[in-house]
């Protein structure tokens, strides 16, 4: 019983990750091709694995840029009122998936989304989805600066001189 058990177990795990084993001599089953798993916070898609209920975290270009977006989005948000300047993260991309720009600026206070904005640019680079843009040849980056537009109570890109 504890053979079987044992065989079970080491099957599914590699089945899990789409590989095949041999266990006592018996061929284990092989999984389906999969995604690339990386343990980061900042990816909230899981799918479950076929065997057991063993849970991976895709790894996907589009839904990390996707996920990326919305933390800039959500780390732009700033208060007016506070007598001190908030838009000071800069970042190169607005968008993982432009290779060149536009740069744009977010809340350094808003540690929660900026976190996530600096995991979910790791996790991009691990995975290679920035593979693409180390080809493409940017054009210098015009200086700018952020501030907190009082009227949308958002970090905007001002362009210096």
């Amino acid at each position: 019983m504890r053979a079987s058990w044992t065989r079970w177990l080491a099957a599914g795990a590699l089945a899990a990750c789409g590989g095949k084993t041999v266990v006592d001599g018996h061929k284990g089953s092989g999984g389906a091709g999969g995604t690339a798993a990386v343990a980061t916070t900042g990816i909230t898609n899981a799918t479950s694995g076929s065997v057991g209920s063993a849970t991976t975290t895709p790894v996907n270009c589009a839904d990390i840029a996707t996920q990326y977006r919305a933390s800039v989005k959500a780390a732009l948000g700033c208060n007016p009122a506070l007598n001190v300047e908030q838009c000071t993260k800069h970042l190169l991309r607005a968008d993982l998936d432009m290779c060149c720009g536009p740069d744009t600026w977010v809340n350094a206070m808003d540690t929660k989304d900026v976190n996530t904005i600096n995991q979910l640019t790791a996790s991009y680079s691990a995975a290679g989805c920035d593979v693409k843009c180390q080809a493409v040849d940017c054009p210098p980056l015009t200086p700018t600066a952020g501030t907190c537009d009082a009227m949308t109570k958002a970090c905007r890109v001002i362009q210096l001189k």
